[in-house]
């Protein structure tokens, strides 16, 4: 296999990554919506559940935005790894939505972790800014020609 063949190959093996982490990433979403009903005995039980999802969302997020700020230069937003990068990120925030509306931000408040959803908040909105900025300057200013202008827009 010559260098053509192992970036074929490397293309491939980062498209499955990115369809298996994307289904896991789906599997959470749906654990998260898990909010209420018999399966809590009592509100403590309910936050730590929902301490557990925080957590571990955090965690997973943090770590994503921090090896996309320290590979910024490296990355343009055609690549294959800014792609899979903001596919998770775009997961992430749902994931953390999904918690929000499920288990409120009454409960979610008295959490540990609260004052670190609050801060992840500000750096998924500053990572929406920036690389909108990004992406707007390499088109040349032409936001209709942006990908994904619809839904960043909104």
């Amino acid at each position: 296999i010559g260098v053509a063949g192992s970036n074929s190959l490397d293309s491939t093996v980062m498209q499955k990554r990115g369809r298996m982490s994307h289904q896991l990433r789906q599997l959470l979403l749906q654990l998260a919506s898990i909010a209420q009903g018999p399966i809590f005995t009592d509100q403590n039980e309910r936050g730590a559940y929902a301490g557990f999802l925080l957590d571990g969302c955090l965690n997973v997020l943090e770590t994503v935005l921090t090896e996309q700020q320290q590979h910024q230069d490296q990355l343009t937003a055609d690549s294959m790894i800014w792609e899979c990068r903001s596919t998770e990120i775009v997961d992430l925030v749902t994931m953390l939505s999904r918690i929000t509306s499920n288990f409120r931000t009454k409960l979610l408040s008295q959490l540990a972790t609260f004052q670190r959803f609050l801060s992840a908040l500000c750096a998924i909105g500053k990572w929406l800014l920036e690389s909108s900025v990004t992406e707007c300057h390499q088109a040349g200013g032409d936001f209709g020609s942006m990908e994904g202008a619809d839904w960043k827009n909104d």
